[in-house]
């Protein structure tokens, strides 16, 4: 949250307030902040490959390559966690979306049934998160196993 709203600070006074000035400040803001503790879990594998007696014949390419699938798990954790961050992204537009929302809900007849509609869509492209992430994860551990 603070993350966000230290974007937020930093962003309005540059450009004018915009929802895509929001998003992008949102989107910077949650990917730097998990972007950096996926950066330290393959430097950490890396550092754990190298410990080993076989890194002293890899490239670099391959280093990078068997530090990845290493850290795989870890990466995939990074990502859902920024795909369950989204609704904390909105904390910088939540003016907008605030509105937004009372907009819907009064041409509506109540306030749970968008309200639920909206936690049904979230819970759903978080499970599609989650199940994309599993893929990816499965995919750097295949192609990025120890020979």
């Amino acid at each position: 949250m603070l993350t966000l709203v230290i974007a937020a600070a930093v962003i309005r006074p540059m450009f004018g307030y915009s929802s895509a000035v929001a998003l992008a400040a949102s989107i910077a803001a949650l990917g730097l902040s998990n972007g950096s503790n996926a950066g330290q879990a393959i430097s950490e594998a890396i550092v754990t490959i190298r410990a080993e007696r076989a890194a002293s014949s890899m490239g670099g390419i391959e280093l990078f390559s068997r530090a990845l699938g290493r850290s795989a798990t870890q990466i995939v954790a990074f990502l859902i966690n920024a795909a369950k961050g989204t609704p904390i992204a909105s904390f910088i537009g939540a003016p907008e979306l605030l509105s937004a929302l009372t907009d819907i809900a009064s041409f509506s007849s109540g306030r749970v049934t968008i309200y639920s509609l909206l936690l049904i869509f979230y819970t759903a492209v978080v499970m599609v998160v989650v199940w994309i992430c599993g893929k990816f994860r499965s995919f750097l551990e295949r192609s990025h196993a120890p020979i």
